[in-house]
């Protein structure tokens, strides 16, 4: 094998280094389930570092919001509600406006609605 590849001009050292970067690529990018299958096998270290939020852990993933202080576990196939996101970039939009003076007048109040919601796709 290295004497075919010394014939090629490729290095052990170049090998050894595109080897390890393709390694890193895949682990990072979960191709083909690799970083999920070894989380499934050590579950506590992604739990601990909180992995399991970008890579699902024997079939979940977690959500977890620092400024609310809160966080849930969801099975892997699940995504977020995409109407909560949007009544919230509205929000946000409607707070970079000007106010009418009916607004003004108004009494203000607050609207309960959920922070985060997730389910199978293509539920209503």
């Amino acid at each position: 094998f290295w004497e075919d590849m010394q014939r090629n001009g490729v290095k052990p050292r170049r090998f050894f280094f595109y080897t390890n970067l393709a390694s890193l690529i895949a682990l990072g990018g979960n191709l083909l389930g690799i970083t999920s299958a070894l989380f499934g096998i050590w579950p506590n270290l992604p739990k601990k570092y909180r992995l399991d939020i970008l890579y699902d852990v024997q079939g979940y993933k977690r959500y977890f919001d620092a400024e609310m202080g809160f966080e849930f576990v969801y099975p892997k196939d699940w995504v977020a509600d995409r109407a909560i996101l949007l009544a919230e970039q509205n929000e946000r939009m409607k707070k970079l406006e000007m106010p009418s003076v009916e607004e003004l007048m108004k009494a203000k109040s607050d609207k309960l609605r959920p922070i985060v919601a997730f389910g199978p796709i293509g539920m209503k």
